[in-house]
């Protein structure tokens, strides 16, 4: 997963195989696999997700190629999509963040409408989501006594809550 954009994924007839012993009907279940995996890495937040979806599909051939026995394709490609799905979120580093942070500054009128926004959250749920993007999850949700994917979730829903107080705030600024 560099820079450059992979090559096509390989179309070689035995791997497609895997898929179905039919050409075409192989061809099609490999397009329908490769947009399954766009999707998947799309509803996990991934931008590059045609490159993510080629390097799964690149790394299952290598492996294949390997002589490792994949008996179905499509769970074989989504256990590596998992890894790749770390893997692409681990390549922002804490650093590059924070220098992105400092990059752009804010404008007085949108801190003072985040305070606002902020101030209507239950106080618990306005020192997690602060503390949510600030510091290390896992040890946040190990603090919180929460599974890091239950944190996750809870700090989806704070954000989705603060969306909304936003639209809300923007088509009536008068009313709220």
């Amino acid at each position: 997963m560099g820079a450059n954009p992979l090559p096509e994924p390989p179309m070689d007839a035995e791997f497609l195989g895997l898929i179905h012993e039919d050409p075409l009907e192989a061809e099609k279940g490999y397009k329908q696999l490769r947009r399954k995996l766009m999707c998947f890495f799309r509803q996990r937040g991934c931008v590059d997700v045609e490159n993510l979806a080629d390097e799964v599909i690149h790394r299952a051939y290598r492996k294949w190629q390997e002589g490792v026995e994949v008996r179905a394709l499509s769970a074989y490609c989504y256990g590596i999509a998992r890894y790749v799905v770390m893997e692409d979120a681990s390549s922002v580093s804490q650093t590059e963040l924070s220098e992105d942070m400092q990059a752009e500054p804010v404008s007085v009128d949108n801190a003072i409408f985040l305070k606002e926004l902020l101030s209507r959250l239950e106080p618990g749920d306005c020192k997690l989501i602060g503390t949510y993007y600030l510091d290390d999850r896992k040890d946040l949700a190990r603090r919180l006594g929460l599974s890091e994917n239950a944190l996750r979730i809870r700090a989806h829903r704070i954000t989705k809550t603060l969306r909304s107080l936003a639209e809300r705030r923007r088509e009536s600024p008068d009313k709220n």
